[in-house]
């Protein structure tokens, strides 16, 4: 019997939680799809293909790439087939031949990159690796998040086989049969063979090269990672950046900032409009002195290299301080133990900006966890 499981790829934080996932199972014994959402040039997807081969021998597996409207409506029937298939394949012959499931990082995942269309898919068997980071979410929607975009369900049409994680927002005292949580050594694993392929190709030569020549120039290295608040509607624009720049100016007091000897790195979240960038870089010129990275072109490899290889690649380095405003960051504090995170905002700013009371509370609740994850949940 062979196991078939088409897995939805994004981001490369995605494709380390994929990664993960695939060292767990047995790989020779299965056939893998891999869908392509992510808006990659063809260079790109030969690198995509690279990383995979490091875990999938290279004839079990398909690299489908669906990053565009039109491809994904020309790949549309064939994964309606497919999946009504692998549905009929259960009611009819009890998968007497093949195995199927989707593996995606949360419920309606898959769906939800079809939109309308998406709603309509045969219902099937599903696996989720986690969002982020493999961070679990047993829902559709992280519980701090709530999307105006979807307002449909598919929790009774996708069947749930397993769940996956590095970190889990639920109460894992209780027995879940379903749930298996990644190791440290195999995040390690996933993180080199990443490394290992992106480093030599010609689209990261200089980031690398710029990540190497400021950890050797610098003394303390300060990480600034953004959220996305403005763009689902949490705060306004002028709001984010007044927090950021508030919380930036506490941070660098706090931790001694030397505008000669340390650097700032902004990692910006993959998902931020490029008009917040623009206004905040604009903002953090005119109310501070700091050495960060000028150049538009790194600064955009940067978004697109996960966080955890960046600090990969510094974990030689002491003094690297790190925002800790996100669940992002909280696979990094069980891997990394050079690093110091500055949790959170704090209830006096999160009270200033947050443009409800039921925002304000939703948020402190989620630094409240992201905390706990980090101080009680190590590997």
């Amino acid at each position: 019997m062979k196991n078939i499981y088409v897995i939805t790829n994004s981001s490369l934080n995605n494709t380390i939680s994929n990664l993960l996932w695939i060292r767990r199972i047995t790989p020779n014994n299965a056939l893998f799809i891999i869908l392509n959402f992510e808006n990659y040039k063809y260079e790109e997807l030969l690198y995509l293909k690279k990383i995979y081969e490091k875990s999938i021998i290279k004839n079990n597996f398909f690299l489908i790439n669906v990053s565009t409207t039109l491809k994904k409506l020309f790949f549309y029937p064939a994964l309606y087939i497919t999946l009504l298939y692998s549905k009929l394949n259960i009611i009819l012959l009890k998968e007497r031949f093949f195995k199927f499931a989707v593996v995606q990082p949360r419920y309606r995942w898959l769906s939800e990159r079809y939109k309308v269309l998406g709603q309509i898919l045969p219902s099937f068997k599903t696996i989720l690796i986690g969002d982020g980071l493999s961070g679990e979410c047993l829902r559709e929607n992280p519980p701090w998040l709530k999307s105006n975009l979807v307002n449909y369900s598919r929790e009774r049409e996708e069947i749930l086989l397993g769940s996956y994680y590095i970190y889990s927002i639920y109460n894992k005292n209780k027995s879940n049969k379903i749930s298996e949580r990644f190791s440290k050594k195999e995040l390690e694993l996933a993180l080199i063979d990443i490394n290992n392929v992106i480093s030599q190709e010609k689209k990261f030569i200089k980031t690398y090269f710029e990540i190497k020549k400021i950890k050797n120039k610098f003394n303390k290295i300060f990480i600034f990672c953004t959220s996305t608040f403005w763009e689902y509607d949490r705060l306004c624009i002028e709001g984010e950046i007044n927090l950021y720049i508030k919380f930036l100016i506490k941070l660098l007091k706090k931790n001694d900032y030397n505008d000669q000897e340390d650097f700032i790195i902004f990692k910006y979240h993959p998902k931020t409009n490029p008009k917040k960038i623009k206004k905040l870089r604009k903002e953090i010129k005119a109310k501070l002195n700091i050495n960060s990275i000028s150049d538009g072109d790194l600064e955009k490899r940067l978004v697109e290299l996960p966080l955890e290889i960046l600090l990969y690649n510094l974990k030689n380095k002491n003094d690297i301080i790190v925002s800790g405003i996100s669940t992002g960051i909280i696979g990094s504090s069980y891997l990394f133990k050079n690093i110091n995170i500055e949790l959170g905002f704090g209830e006096e700013l999160v009270r200033e900006y947050f443009l409800s009371d039921e925002l304000v509370d939703k948020r402190l609740k989620q630094e409240a966890l992201i905390s706990d994850l980090i101080r009680n949940e190590p590997f």
